[in-house]
């Protein structure tokens, strides 16, 4: 301590001695009480007079202000009176991340530790709207990410909402066009369909503390903090106004009356969970956000949700019963898109023993499904039927082969094997084959089961399976969603036993 105070250590070894000062402190062995009251007053100069000392010094200085601000009963208020909150913010706009971080830290710590007129004169200086910019623009914005302790800082440092009451003054008073458009809108209403704006507003502050965590001490570990909170005064007043308009607005879009108060307010709970989960810069963009989280879309999203929790056990007589009734129709509809992309038609490239380069064919299936029509085309052109001079008859066709078993693949030996697996053939009679190879493994697969289907042969492929899993499950779920919550049987019931006589039956 004797070397801080006498002054006769400057620079990098300055530096050094607050780091092992502060590492002998960290110990415990020596008590934060016990210190050197010019000792505190000259670190504390360290800080204030960040123009002049060098980083390192500014960093270890700040470090060990928070310690005994924390630590120590009879210095903290020392550091409260000696360190200037003007000049420590300042410091936000260091380029040292270090220097930034230990500044947070230490006006945190200032603020558990103050008095209530201390720690209101502290907010105010911290909620002003040029520290607010230094804090998204110096710190928020400067780095790509924010790291895990600076985000816990911020955590702890966003500031504490007030009361539902003072939420309405302050709507009422600095957005009144908005208030009245609200109240006059209400008035309008028949009684049972008016949105009872009090009720209201006590409901969403309650919310909103509860989501943004107000009133509750800081997490040691939490690093959950919201850039909007620091772009403007009164942030949480402005959060308030935006969601308060977006309540009276989801009101109306649910037509609710009075019994259906617990249902709005589930649904805003949605809508703003959601509009934070995007972290907008400020009010605004939070309230944009709201709005694209109309009523519509949060049951959409709901509906989603519970349809993609629901159990499907392939193993259960039940779900096997409904995926085998199911089937048959996501088997159609597969092939129904498969036949019409073979409709819409291929450009291939041309393809035998001497691999012509930038020559091109293209190939349709006729409209009624009963012939293929093929010729030259242009690279990027897409030729009419009327166009094409070949044509091949379904009728004609005796199998589809693939790969290595189509006689262009075995007539050219040099081939490389990529291009191979994307080969298939059309055998017709007496002895010809109609060639292909497809540019994609994409458009060989939908071309190949097209053609499967037209011969009434099973679609093999991987893009048809993966199809046909996404779609069943997504048809199962559909099917299932009324029985959300129920236990379902694993085996069916019982058949009841038959009567003794039908003597019951009505005789006509």
């Amino acid at each position: 301590m004797d070397l801080v105070v006498s002054g006769v250590t400057t620079g990098e070894n300055l530096g050094l001695v607050l780091a092992a000062f502060l590492a002998l402190m960290e110990h415990g062995i020596v008590s934060w009480n016990s210190l050197n009251p010019r000792f505190v007053q000259r670190v504390a100069s360290f800080v204030n007079k960040s123009t002049v000392a060098e980083a390192i010094i500014v960093q270890r200085a700040l470090a060990i202000l928070e310690s005994i601000v924390l630590l120590s009963d009879a210095f903290g208020q020392v550091v409260s009176g000696q360190v200037s909150l003007q000049v420590l913010t300042e410091h936000f706009k260091s380029p040292a991340a270090e220097i930034q971080l230990n500044s947070v830290t230490l006006i945190n710590a200032l603020l558990i530790k103050a008095t209530p007129a201390k720690a209101k004169e502290i907010l105010d200086i911290i909620n002003s709207r040029h520290v607010q910019g230094l804090i998204l623009q110096g710190i928020i914005d400067r780095r790509r990410t924010v790291g895990a302790e600076m985000a816990h800082q911020l955590h702890v440092l966003q500031p504490p909402g007030l009361l539902a009451l003072d939420c309405m003054v302050y709507f009422a008073e600095n957005h009144t066009e908005s208030y009245n458009k609200l109240v006059f809108e209400n008035s309008c209403r028949d009684d049972q369909y008016v949105c009872p704006f009090a009720r209201c507003s006590i409901a969403l502050t309650l919310l909103l503390c509860k989501m943004l965590q107000v009133g509750e001490p800081p997490s040691e570990t939490g690093q959950d903090y919201h850039p909007m909170f620091f772009a403007t005064p009164n942030a949480f007043e402005e959060v308030f106004c935006v969601c308060i308009q977006s309540l009276n607005k989801t009101w109306r879009e649910m037509r609710a009356i009075h019994e259906d108060f617990d249902k709005v307010m589930d649904v805003c709970r949605e809508q703003i969970g959601m509009s934070l989960s995007h972290r907008p810069r400020s009010p605004a963009i939070f309230g944009a956000k709201l709005q694209d989280y109309s009523y519509h879309e949060i049951i959409r999203q709901i509906q989603d949700s519970r349809v993609s929790k629901l159990p499907l056990d392939g193993d259960v007589e039940p779900f096997c019963g409904l995926r085998e009734t199911i089937t048959p129709g996501v088997v159609q509809l597969i092939k129904a898109h498969r036949l019409s992309h073979l409709v819409k038609g291929g450009l291939f490239q041309k393809f035998n023993k001497r691999r012509v380069k930038d020559k091109f064919w293209f190939c349709r299936l006729a409209p009624n499904f009963k012939a293929f029509h093929y010729g030259d085309a242009g690279e990027g052109t897409t030729p009419d039927i009327d166009q094409l001079s070949g044509k091949l008859d379904l009728a004609d066709i005796k199998q589809l082969v693939t790969g290595k078993q189509c006689p262009h693949m075995k007539e050219s030996r040099s081939q490389k094997d990529s291009v191979t697996p994307y080969a298939f053939s059309l055998m017709y009679y007496p002895d010809h084959s109609l060639d292909f190879v497809a540019p994609t493994k994409e458009m060989y697969d939908l071309w190949t089961d097209g053609i499967s289907a037209l011969l009434d042969q099973e679609m093999t492929s991987k893009t048809t399976k993966k199809e046909m899993e996404m779609l069943l499950s997504m048809e199962m779920r559909l099917a299932l969603l009324d029985t959300e919550g129920l236990q379902l049987p694993s085996e069916p019931p019982p058949l009841p036993p038959e009567p003794e006589n039908y003597d019951f039956a009505v005789k006509l």
